[in-house]
């Protein structure tokens, strides 16, 4: 089963969590390590769209068109919120750059569940 990403904005990069960036560098670590191969999105071009968490009818259609055989994963609460503010369910697991001590291990964890889990 696929696991679909989805980030925030690119922070001025071409592809979502570029491997450039601190998040980029922690998400594409974990998922070597844990041989997953997710597609990943980024919800906003730019941190205007960010702030407001209005996503384009355009991604809100390839998160759409994904759904039946993807799992939908906000990396992230904004993420999340924003999702659900547009009507999509999705699983929340934190962002890979996040400082808190525990929320790197229950992303790995959730990654790894998802990625051994069907959709039902």
């Amino acid at each position: 089963m696929t696991i679909l990403l989805i980030g925030g904005y690119p922070k001025g990069h071409d592809i979502p969590f570029h491997p450039n960036t601190r998040s980029g560098k922690i998400l594409r670590k974990i998922i070597k390590e844990n041989n997953l191969n997710p597609k990943i999105i980024n919800l906003w071009e730019n941190d205007k769209q960010e702030k407001t968490a209005i996503i384009s009818t355009k991604i809100i259609d390839s998160i759409n068109l994904l759904k039946p055989n993807h799992h939908i994963v906000a990396l992230g609460r904004w993420q999340k919120k924003a999702l659900i503010k547009h009507k999509i369910k999705c699983t929340y697991l934190p962002h890979p750059a996040s400082w808190q001590p525990l929320d790197r291990p229950k992303l790995i964890k959730g990654l790894i569940k998802l990625n051994n889990n069907k959709i039902t």
